[in-house]
């Protein structure tokens, strides 16, 4: 039935929405740990950014 239809395109799109979070929370979390690195290696990426 159509209802079915929508239902299962509702929990695809959140289970989407869900991982793409997730992955944006990883990649900040890299990010935020290879800048602090960075800033300790090379004081001067600290200052230039």
């Amino acid at each position: 039935s159509i209802d079915s239809t929508v239902i299962e395109r509702y929990k695809i799109m959140m289970i989407t929405i869900h991982f793409v979070q997730l992955v944006s929370i990883w990649e900040n979390r890299i990010a935020v740990t290879f800048t602090q690195s960075t800033r300790r290696l090379f004081p001067v990426v600290e200052y230039t950014m």
